[in-house]
């Protein structure tokens, strides 16, 4: 929705189907002339849509149904930069407005999210949410009174979860973004030794 500052009149520029959730991230091109936006279908992924400064010529640009978290525009007008869930983690894409060719843009960031283009010199800015996530071991038979022992037994600077025993209770299969990307991983019972399995 477009507000006017003086009058404060507000025009709706997007109507987004009734199955949707809605509009949402508007981003102007560097020339006034273009809105871009993610529109989030009823299952909740986002996908990328131009349309003219009035509303109209409405065109979808991505087609993936991906969470998306902030987009801009690029300082010549000529692609998009935005977070997207793809690869298994948040990463940078950036898309052409006019061919939809789409290409990863690297980093060495894990989450990332609400990437910001400089108009003038094209200097690109992004937030970086990290968090440790590890795998432990509770010792339940242990006699001692109140909370029940505890130690981490997989751990990394990044995503270590979802720990299964093998059948023998000898190994254990994990996933670890450790390598940049999510990935399996297998280890002893008390967590050394880790290899990557895919």
């Amino acid at each position: 929705v477009r507000l006017d500052l003086a009058t404060r009149d507000t025009t709706a520029l997007t109507r987004p189907p009734p199955a949707s959730m809605g509009d949402l991230t508007p981003r102007w091109s560097p020339d006034g002339q273009t809105l871009a936006f993610s529109r989030r279908a009823e299952v909740g992924g986002h996908d990328l849509y131009l349309a003219r400064a009035d509303g109209s010529e409405l065109r979808p640009l991505t087609q993936s149904e991906l969470s998306i978290r902030g987009l801009d525009w690029s300082a010549d007008g000529q692609r998009l930069v935005y977070a997207s869930y793809q690869g298994g983690t948040f990463g940078l894409w950036q898309v052409d407005v006019e061919s939809g060719d789409v290409a990863w843009l690297p980093t060495r960031a894990e989450r990332i999210y609400n990437p910001s283009v400089a108009v003038q010199t094209g200097d690109l800015v992004y937030e970086e949410l990290t968090y440790e996530k590890d795998i432990w071991q509770i010792d339940l038979t242990a006699s001692a009174e109140g909370a029940p022992p505890q130690r981490p037994i997989i751990t990394s600077t990044r995503w270590d979860c979802e720990a299964y025993y093998s059948p023998d209770s000898e190994r254990l299969v994990f996933t670890s973004s450790r390598s940049g990307s999510l990935e399996l991983w297998l280890s002893t019972a008390d967590g050394s030794n880790p290899v990557q399995l895919t």
